[in-house]
């Protein structure tokens, strides 16, 4: 009966009653990924969103798991001196089923629970003893792997990752080998969904129809201002790290064989994803070079245009699908526990950037604008190599090594990489900050851009986004320039020559996609019309253009600017 008023009633400490609860924090996971016997409204993600809790007693080597709904009980014990004492973590979770299987690794304590042990496996892999550790691994990385969900590998392997930067944690080989079994007992369309949940700290869940779903905010691949950014440990999600980290050459060359196969499965059922790198300061936001713009607020216009140039898993038959991670190159150092890289995410968070992988440089890669691009280049070619199943579109800035950058990426990686945008932060000088001439840059393929309007159109010309992409960004531009605070006693002034570039580039978007309708038009011989979600007895058309004939099929009116923009569709 002790107990059992334990588990009903929340337990109370100094630390409970000063800190506030975590909020919600959850990891996406495909449809597949959940076994059928148990009901996905109840799984809808991770940790909170799942009905399942841990708590320890006053025993330190005791622990609960325990669900809400059902009021059934787990007894653990991390340390025990038994190998076949039923309490024992790895036999408890070696007999569960399926769906507590799932609930008890998921299981959060959102009372009394660090950063490294807030959810049950991270718990027991910080808590049990060095040979007890082998034992859970062994059976949530082999023996039980096919039942567990993809949203609670990817917790596994970021527990996994956690343990690896512990220094109190030596047996480093046992936790990488559980990393590769995790990584190569995986296959198809759920390793790359995989791999995007261990390499990115997006909020995502599972609705009840199976998709994934982003909690409610900014849409994704949205900017906002975020202000009640979550504490996170500065060392999750590097799955280069985590692979490339690996002294076993073994486990790399497999691991990264078993990456490139199964991304040729990817590539066949999926072959348009695209994800865009981007470098940061003056690219992203003024930070380094540019003073045009405030600093740390986002360029008008940057996140939609990031956004419609992402392409990511499709996940029905209606085209909708997942925008991949933003993957944000830079060269500052990685820190002890990757301090460097903790205080980027940070930042992008408290910018609302949803979802964020950075890539770090190091120390010696901040000597010259050279160096940087050389460090950025390596830093490019490994990511790219866990990502083979996307295409790749380079977005930087010419205040330092970026066009050089940009330059080598479409030398070296031409299959690969899509096309290279390069933000012109210095237009009043003829070279880049790396010493090198735009002009020849340019000649090279390097695109150059004063707003992100006018990127928009470079890339519409390249085949990448829309006409109706292009007057979206367009627009997005104009009403966050007009949001934007100038200061100063030359505010007013800054800010109509930043009104007056974005309307150069509207002016440009304007003729350009004027000439291109009125040369369809002509060459049709009759007046063109366009529709959106147009029935037939073949099927409905998203998008159709009809002639005069067909006018009356036309289910709903469109603007000028929508007319013209699916007509050049």
């Amino acid at each position: 009966m002790r107990l059992r008023r334990r588990l009903q009633a929340p337990a109370r400490t100094p630390r409970s009653r000063l800190a506030a609860t975590p909020g919600p924090h959850v990891f996406a996971a495909t449809a597949s990924s959940f076994p059928t016997q148990f009901p996905l409204q109840k799984w809808k993600g991770l940790k909170q969103r799942t009905a399942w809790r841990y708590k320890t007693l006053k025993d330190a080597n005791t622990a609960i798991v325990f669900s809400a709904e059902k009021q059934k009980e787990v007894h653990f014990k991390t340390r025990n001196r038994r190998v076949d004492d039923p309490m024992a973590c790895h036999n408890v979770l070696a007999v569960a089923s399926t769906a507590s299987l799932n609930g008890i690794l998921a299981a959060t304590s959102p009372e009394d629970s660090s950063e490294f042990c807030k959810t049950m496996v991270g718990f027991m892999l910080h808590s049990c003893t060095p040979s007890e550790r082998a034992k859970v691994l062994d059976v949530i990385t082999k023996k039980r792997l096919e039942e567990i969900s993809i949203a609670n590998r990817a917790l596994i392997v970021r527990a996994i990752q956690r343990c690896l930067l512990s220094p109190l944690i030596r047996e480093k080989s046992v936790l990488h080998s559980a990393a590769n079994n995790v990584i190569c007992g995986t296959f198809g369309l759920e390793l790359s969904i995989l791999k995007e949940q261990i390499h990115l700290d997006e909020e995502a869940f599972i609705d009840t129809t199976g998709r994934i779903q982003f909690e409610s905010g900014p849409a994704p691949g949205k900017l906002s201002y975020r202000h009640d950014v979550l504490a996170e440990p500065p060392h999750a999600g590097d799955l280069i790290q985590l692979i490339y980290g690996n002294k076993n050459v073994t486990e790399v060359v497999t691991m990264m064989q078993h990456i490139a196969i199964e991304s040729l499965k990817v590539k066949e059922q999926q072959p348009n994803l695209v994800k865009v790198v981007s470098d940061i300061d003056d690219t992203l936001f003024p930070g380094w070079i540019d003073r045009r713009y405030p600093l740390h607020i986002p360029y008008p216009g940057v996140s939609d245009l990031f956004a419609r140039l992402s392409h990511g898993f499709t996940q029905d038959a209606k085209g909708d699908s997942v925008h991949p991670s933003i993957t944000f190159l830079t060269a500052r150092p990685r820190g002890w526990l990757s301090v460097g890289r903790y205080l980027t995410l940070q930042h992008l968070k408290s910018l609302g950037v949803p979802n964020v992988t950075v890539l770090n440089g190091s120390v010696k890669g901040l000597v010259s604008n050279e160096k940087i691009a050389s460090l950025k280049l390596d830093n490019f070619t490994r990511f790219a190599s866990l990502f083979p199943e996307f295409k790749f579109v380079f977005v930087g800035d010419s205040g330092q090594g970026d066009a050089l950058l940009a330059s080598r990426l479409l030398e070296s990686c031409p299959d690969q990489v899509l096309a290279t945008f390069i933000h012109n932060v210095n237009p009043i000088f003829a070279r880049t900050g790396d010493g090198g001439r735009k002009s020849v840059y340019a000649a090279q393929g390097v695109e150059f851009f004063a707003t992100y309007a006018g990127a928009a159109l470079a890339a519409h010309k390249k085949g990448l986004v829309s006409a109706e992409d292009v007057l979206a960004v367009a627009a997005a531009s104009e009403k966050e320039l007009e949001a934007i605070l100038f200061l100063g006693p030359e505010a007013a002034t800054t800010k109509e020559e930043r009104r007056r570039e974005l309307q150069q580039d509207l002016e440009r978007i304007d003729a350009c996609l004027h000439a291109r309708a009125d040369s369809l038009v002509a060459n049709g011989g009759q007046t063109l019309f366009a529709c959106a979600n147009l029935a037939t007895p073949l099927g409905t058309y998203r998008h159709a253009v009809l002639r005069d004939e067909d006018v009356a099929q036309l289910e709903r009116p469109l603007t000028a600017q929508q007319l013209r923009a699916l007509v050049l569709e």
